[in-house]
């Protein structure tokens, strides 16, 4: 072993004392350790530059060129994070397509994306460790800033003044004794029965229906009949013979 790894200091102090057996020498456990180590990582180091043939590198450097163009393009628009046993995997498969099918190493793979991209960060909870790109943080950050609570407001309160400004200039239903053809549809705005038929069903108009159900003509008539001008100060219940309270009639 010693030849092997030209340890001049070891070699000279070996051939200088003689027959170790015969002397009975004693060794110190980590220093043979230590050099037992240090000699099968050569013995490594040399089976695998004889088995790396040009190919393999070619193969092996195009399939880790094909994982970083795929974290690159993700990593600004949907990865934030990646787990390093997910981009592992992916190169091992990637290499296997090749033709290689030698394992890899994590830690050594890990050294070589964090050293191709130098903004990355790796964080770990003590059993996974992630590779946190800063472009995907950019990118979380800037939809975080750009949701604007204050312009929903605004929207919400766009739309119901639109169908309180309908509600107050319908004429609504008088009841005359009876229930004509057709009174609970009539006596309800157009815009309040949209906004209630959105909300039950949504906006898309392919979940729409023709004709307007009965769940959304009650909901209309109660917002209808519960709607004022002005807050009251009493708890008194409104009332008012253009807008009277809800019917059930399924008839009309």
């Amino acid at each position: 072993m010693a030849r092997d790894l030209l340890d001049s200091d070891l070699l000279t102090r070996i051939e200088g004392v003689g027959d170790l057996i015969a002397l009975e020498a004693k060794y110190h456990l980590a220093c043979l350790v230590g050099l037992r180590n240090r000699h099968r990582s050569l013995i490594r180091n040399r089976e695998n530059l004889q088995d790396a043939s040009k190919p393999d590198k070619k193969a092996r450097a195009r399939a880790f060129a094909e994982l970083v163009t795929y974290i690159e393009n993700g990593s600004g628009r949907r990865h934030i994070a990646l787990q390093v046993c997910f981009p592992t995997a992916s190169l091992r498969k990637s290499s296997a397509d090749f033709g290689i099918r030698s394992e890899v190493n994590k830690v050594r793979f890990k050294e070589q994306i964090l050293k191709h991209f130098p903004y990355s960060q790796e964080q770990s909870d003590g059993k996974n460790v992630l590779l946190v790109f800063e472009k995907g943080m950019q990118q979380m950050l800037k939809q975080a800033m750009e949701t604007d609570y204050e312009g929903d407001a605004l929207i919400l309160a766009k739309a119901a003044r639109i169908v309180r400004e309908d509600i107050f200039r319908s004429c609504g239903f008088n009841f005359s004794g009876s229930f004509p053809p057709d009174c609970q549809k009539n006596s309800v705005p157009a815009n309040l029965k949209s906004m209630v038929t959105m909300l039950m069903k949504g906006a898309d108009l392919k979940d729409q229906d023709c004709t307007d159900s009965q769940a959304c003509l009650t909901a209309s008539q109660i917002i209808l009949f519960n709607c004022k001008k002005r807050a009251r100060r009493d708890k008194q219940i409104p009332s008012s013979r253009s807008r009277p309270g809800p019917t059930t009639d399924t008839n009309c």
